[in-house]
């Protein structure tokens, strides 16, 4: 089926040569469409996000478990 026309696209390429490269050819064929950039905000590419997301994460649990001993 076709997208309505008033539909967005979301381009949640990599923030690199490569993405910026999909993204060109993704305007191409949009016909006119909305394109959003989310582009991701660590590194230059979605795993160096989810790496340093995963990291943090881990770090609280360390805290949380710390805290948890002290008791």
């Amino acid at each position: 089926a076709a997208l309505p026309r008033t539909c967005a696209l979301i381009d949640a390429t990599d923030n690199d040569a490569g993405g910026e490269k999909l993204r060109t050819q993704v305007q191409a064929v949009a016909e006119g469409r909305a394109l959003l950039r989310h582009a991701p905000p660590i590194g230059k590419d979605w795993n160096d996000t989810l790496k340093q997301v995963e990291r943090d994460y881990i770090k609280t649990l360390d805290v949380r478990r710390e805290r948890r001993l002290e008791r």
